[in-house]
């Protein structure tokens, strides 16, 4: 499969938390739509709201290509080694924190996506 043109680390950033969101739990609320645009707003400051929307549609639509959530979840695990060879330990703490914050957009925080934290922690190696 054809990976799509002008892929950026924001658009990487946006699946992992795009598969974090809908996988875990099988709900995408738009309480975490709402956090994902405001984590991802801080990454890139100087950007709109709606370029950082324009990204999140345009990850959805890659998102789509994957047949399955195990296929999803693969990707997202092959997305997160490619942060971790790109970004610093700080950096990579910010996404957890990120994650963390667009699983209690919507009141709770489910097992499937502390497990989802744990396993990006790990592939990161922040111990």
């Amino acid at each position: 499969m054809e990976h799509p043109k002008n892929w950026s680390t924001l658009h990487t950033l946006g699946f992992l938390y795009l598969t974090f969101s809908y996988t875990t739990d099988g709900v995408l609320d738009r309480r975490e739509v709402g956090a994902m645009i405001k984590r991802l707003q801080r990454w890139v400051p100087h950007e709109t709201p709606e370029t950082i929307a324009n990204i999140i549609r345009e990850v959805g639509v890659w998102y789509r290509h994957f047949g399955s959530e195990d296929e999803r979840r693969m990707m997202a695990s092959d997305y997160a080694y490619v942060l971790k060879d790109e970004l610093d330990e700080m950096q990579r703490s910010e996404i957890l924190a990120d994650l963390a914050a667009i699983g209690r957009a919507d009141g709770k925080i489910s097992p499937g996506e502390l497990g989802f934290i744990e396993a990006i922690r790990e592939i990161f190696g922040i111990y």
